[in-house]
C-alpha cells in the first residue's frame, strides 16, 4: 500500500484540524466539476445551490493560504456563498387535545413514540411534501386516524413557526403535507415538526432546498460512518450507541466545508429515523438529509430490499432534482450496485471494510478504502483523489488504487 508522504504536494494542502490536515477543493474549485477526463457530469452548478454550510463544535479555524497550483492542477476559484440554514429553536407551542379515539390511548399505552419523519429536498421554487409516521412501542404499532400538526420555519426567528393545519393519519399511521412551489425563500435548510396534539409527541426533520446541478456526496451510516453493521442489531434492541470510525467525522466536515451537501442514505428502517439523526448530530456530523427506508420490506439485505430501494432514492436526486451523485461511501455489496447504477462515478465510490474495491457487474471497481485517515495527520484520504484527478503512485509507478 502506498504511503502518502507529508513533504509531497498532497499534504501542502495542510489546513486546520492537526497540521498536516486537508480539505477537499471549494464546490466548482480545485477540482473542476466539468472535468471530462473524470466523467463529471458538464452542468455547472449555479452559485446559490451550494450546500449549507455545516455546524462545528468550536469555531472553526482560519483557513490556510492556498498551495501554490502546478502546472497540471486546475486553478481554484472562490467557492459560492452558501445557502441559509436557520439556528435552532424551540418547538412551536401546540395545545394538547384529547384523543379522537379511545383506541390511541391503548396504543400510546404500549410504549415510547417511534415516531419518523423524511427530510424532503426540493429545487427553488418547487413543491415539497412533509411526510411522516407515528408508532408507538416495540411492537411499532400505529397510530391510526388521529390528528397531527404541521409546522416550518421560513426565517431566522423563532417565532416564525409557520402552521401548515392539521392533518389524519391514516390506517398505517402516515400523514402528509403537501407545500407549494415557492413556498421556501431560496435554497436553505428549512426546519419543520410534525406534532401529536393528543400526547404532544412528534416526529421533526429539515426540508432542504437545493439548486439543480448542486453536487452531493453520498453516506451510507451502518458499517460506513459507524464501526460495523452489527452495531445496528444492538440499536435495534435498545443497546448503547453505535462506535464510530474513525476520521469519518473529519471526512465528512472536509465535504461539507468545501460545499458539497452530505446525504446520509441508509437501509435501516423508519422506526430508526429519530435514533439515526440523533445519533449523526450527537457526533457533531454536517447537517443533512437523512433517508430511511419506509417499509420493512425494503431494509432487508439484499438487491432485492435495501439495494432497489438506494437505487430509487439515488434515482430520484439524480433524475428527478438534478442534483450531481458526486462521490458516495459505502462498505456493502449493495452500495457498490447502487451508486455504480445510478452514475456514481466508480473512481469516487469509495468502500470501507473487506467489499472494498469490489465491482458491480458490467461496471468497473469500486475505489477500496482501509482507513479514513493518512498517515501524516487526520487529513480523509478518501478524498485525495478527489482533490487531484489522479491516484497516488504506487511503488511500481503504477496508480494505487487502494490507500
Amino acid at each position: 500500500m502506498h504511503q502518502p508522504n507529508c513533504s509531497l504536494a498532497l499534504c501542502l494542502l495542510a489546513a486546520s484540524l492537526a497540521g498536516c490536515s486537508w480539505a477537499p477543493p471549494p464546490r466548482g474549485g480545485g477540482l473542476h466539476l466539468a472535468d471530462p477526463a473524470l466523467g463529471v457530469p458538464a452542468a455547472a452548478p449555479a452559485a446559490s445551490a451550494s450546500a449549507p454550510a455545516a455546524p462545528a463544535p468550536a469555531p472553526a479555524p482560519a483557513p490556510a493560504p492556498a498551495p501554490p497550483q502546478s502546472a497540471s492542477a486546475p486553478a481554484a476559484p472562490t467557492a459560492a456563498p452558501a445557502p441559509a440554514t436557520l439556528a435552532p429553536c424551540p418547538p412551536p407551542p401546540v395545545a394538547r387535545e384529547s384523543w379522537r379515539h379511545h383506541r390511541s390511548a391503548l396504543v400510546v399505552g404500549l410504549g415510547p413514540p417511534h415516531h419518523s419523519a423524511v427530510d424532503p429536498i426540493a429545487n427553488p421554487g418547487g413543491a415539497a411534501e412533509l411526510r411522516g409516521k407515528f408508532a408507538y412501542g416495540s411492537v411499532s404499532k400505529d397510530l391510526e386516524h388521529e390528528a397531527v400538526l404541521g409546522f416550518v420555519r421560513r426565517s431566522e426567528r423563532c417565532d416564525d413557526w409557520a402552521s401548515l393545519g392539521r392533518q389524519l393519519t391514516d390506517s398505517d399511521g402516515r400523514v402528509s403535507f403537501a407545500l407549494p412551489a415557492g413556498f421556501f425563500p431560496g435554497p436553505g435548510r428549512y426546519p419543520f415538526q410534525l406534532v401529536v396534539p393528543g400526547d404532544l409527541s412528534g416526529a421533526g426533520g429539515a426540508v432542504y432546498v437545493l439548486g439543480r446541478g448542486s453536487p452531493v456526496v453520498v453516506f451510507d451510516i451502518d458499517g460506513t460512518l459507524t464501526a460495523g453493521d452489527a452495531e445496528l442489531v444492538g440499536q435495534l434492541l435498545g443497546g448503547p450507541s453505535p462506535a464510530m470510525h474513525v476520521g469519518a467525522l473529519e471526512m465528512a466536515h472536509a465535504w461539507a466545508r468545501a460545499g458539497y451537501q452530505p446525504v446520509f442514505l441508509t437501509g435501516r428502517p423508519y422506526m430508526l429515523t429519530a435514533a439515526s439523526r440523533r445519533w449523526l448530530a450527537e457526533r457533531g456530523f454536517p447537517p443533512g438529509p437523512v433517508r430511511t427506508t419506509d417499509h420493512i420490506g425494503q431494509a432487508q439485505p439484499g438487491e432485492h430490499g435495501v439495494g432497489r430501494f438506494k437505487l430509487a432514492q439515488l434515482q430520484e436526486l439524480r433524475e428527478g432534482l438534478g442534483l450531481v451523485l458526486f462521490a458516495a461511501y459505502g462498505n456493502a455489496e449493495t452500495d457498490i450496485c447502487a451508486y455504480a447504477r445510478a452514475g456514481v462515478p466508480q473512481e469516487r465510490t469509495f468502500i470501507i471494510g473487506p467489499n472494498g474495491g469490489r465491482a458491480c457487474p458490467g461496471f468497473a471497481p469500486s475505489r477500496a478504502v482501509r482507513d479514513y485517515l493518512i498517515t501524516c495527520g487526520v487529513a480523509p484520504d478518501a478524498i485525495l483523489y478527489s482533490a487531484h484527478g489522479e491516484y497516488p503512485v504506487g511503488p511500481d509507478g503504477k496508480p494505487d488504487r487502494q490507500f
